[in-house]
């Protein structure tokens, strides 16, 4: 008789929208594409052509709203800046409105020059970051609107946390507007963005920060995390193989019961095997699959 597994992470249900800019600004996860306006394909940080887009002070990319108005979520994105805005001006790399929830770069004078700057106009508080910022430097960003904070985090690293007081429940109203590069208000759009943008991925819900160390080093498109909070950074499964293969995984060793593991290919639990691990997460057509009396065992359930 073949065992099944306990329970996995749903992450599927909670990534909204995945744009890797590979030749176009479609959602390499759902119906969410984008249009481009005045912006142009350019490389990507890793050299390759036409798979990030260049935003040249009159340029953005449109999105279809609705999808992106969660009241916890987070955002990421890898930006390269080609300058610095004029002094009191802003580079805006992510918005939705109204009431605007904005990633940007702001020049402030009060803030000591070029930060980070993230923001949802009905809170009482907002991230401004300390760190050095560059331009022609690929940077990963990564902002999260928790219930009562927000969170942001640069290169993998959680950078800054801001507890918010919201004055009222996250709503809307009209006009209702998505974009990429610049931002809407009052039905007007200002702050364009002048560099390279790429890999803008929109939750529902929060990360943690294991999990957006994982995102920092991803390279596609993956839809493989769970928005439960993890304790570790999971292990990864790097080809098909046995769960008892340490060089199946990428910690180089065999899962154990106080693991987070992520399985993007087909792991087989030989026969008569017991595998542990705290929780599975299971990427798009991955599979676990078990031989005769194959066991796998979840201590998080």
């Amino acid at each position: 008789m073949l065992s099944t597994v306990l329970c996995f992470g749903q992450a599927a249900n909670q990534l909204v929208a995945c744009y890797s800019f590979s030749g176009n600004a479609q959602d390499g996860f759902g119906p969410n594409n984008g249009m481009v306006v005045n912006a142009t394909l350019t490389t990507d940080r890793f050299g390759k052509p036409n798979s990030a887009y260049f935003f040249n002070k009159n340029a953005y990319i449109n999105l279809p709203a609705a999808p992106f108005t969660n009241p916890t979520y987070t955002l990421s994105a890898w930006v390269r800046l080609a300058s610095f805005p004029a002094q009191a001006d802003a580079f805006t790399i992510f918005s939705f409105s109204e009431p605007n929830q904005c990633l940007t770069l702001t020049n402030q004078p009060v803030y000591g020059g070029n930060v980070w700057n993230f923001f949802s106009y009905n809170t009482t508080g907002s991230v401004i970051t300390t760190q050095s910022v560059q331009t022609n430097t690929w940077t990963h960003l990564t902002a999260i609107r928790a219930e009562n904070a927000l969170i942001f985090y640069i290169n993998g690293e959680r950078a800054q946390t801001v507890p918010i007081n919201p004055t009222a429940p996250l709503s809307y109203t009209c006009p209702l507007q998505a974009c990429i590069g610049i931002r809407p208000t009052q039905g007007t759009l200002i702050q364009p963005f002048h560099g390279d943008i790429d890999d803008v991925r929109v939750y529902r819900g929060i990360l943690s920060d294991a999990e957006v160390r994982v995102l920092y080093q991803a390279t596609t498109c993956q839809t493989d995390f769970t928005l439960n909070p993890i304790t570790a950074q999971p292990f990864v499964s790097l080809r098909n193989g046995d769960w008892n293969d340490p060089a199946v995984w990428s910690c180089g060793c065999i899962p154990k019961a106080t693991d987070a593991v992520q399985v993007r290919h087909v792991v087989r639990v030989p026969s008569s095997y017991l595998a542990n691990a705290l929780r599975v997460y299971i990427n798009g057509a991955a599979q676990v699959t078990y031989g005769l009396g194959g066991q796998l065992v979840l201590s998080a359930n």
